[in-house]
């Protein structure tokens, strides 16, 4: 899978991550050996949590945002945060907006996959459901405007026009970003 990690318009807060690691602001340099200040983060497409607890010694997590009822349960027995059990497309982002640092979204990649689409199966066309996703984690990035996005996905989705409602948004806010 691929990584890919969106840096912030020079005019916002300076909480970024940087090659695995956090690139402390005034406000969360540790001072005489103070604990240091979380970053506060969402995550839509959350799945069992995997992103949530792999960061969970620098972010602080507001919300969870996954449809999935099974997933969900998994994703509440390793993290604790406000989740959703709900689709990212029924997300109010207004409720966060300025209260999130950093957002991560991992898309669902089934139209993506080589692997489900080399199993002897033509490719896959992208379908209504992977714009509207994008259109919804699009409008989520717009409102809440975070220090730090960051979005993970299967190869495949480089060329997807899911991608690039994402990635419009991001140069509409002023966002650089690489793939």
């Amino acid at each position: 899978q691929t990584v890919w990690q969106f840096n912030i318009p020079n005019n916002m807060k300076q909480s970024v991550l940087y090659e695995g690691q956090v690139q402390y602001s005034s406000r969360t340099q540790p001072e005489n050996g103070k604990a240091i200040r979380k970053a506060l983060g969402g995550t839509f497409f959350s799945g069992g949590g995997t992103v949530d607890f792999a960061l969970s010694a620098i972010l602080g997590s507001q919300f969870a945002v996954e449809y999935d009822a099974k997933i969900s349960a998994v994703y509440q027995q390793n993290n604790e945060t406000q989740f959703m059990g709900k689709d990212v497309m029924d997300f109010n982002p207004e409720e966060w907006k300025g209260k999130v640092e950093y957002f991560h979204a991992s898309p669902v990649c089934k139209t993506y996959s080589h692997a489900i689409n080399n199993a002897g199966k033509e490719a896959r066309l992208e379908e209504g459901i992977d714009a509207k996703t994008a259109k919804a984690t699009a409008n989520a990035l717009r409102v809440i405007q975070p220090s730090v996005f960051t979005l993970e996905n299967v190869v495949g989705y480089k060329g997807s026009h899911a991608l690039k409602l994402i990635t419009d948004a991001l140069g509409e806010l002023g966002y650089t970003w690489d793939i």
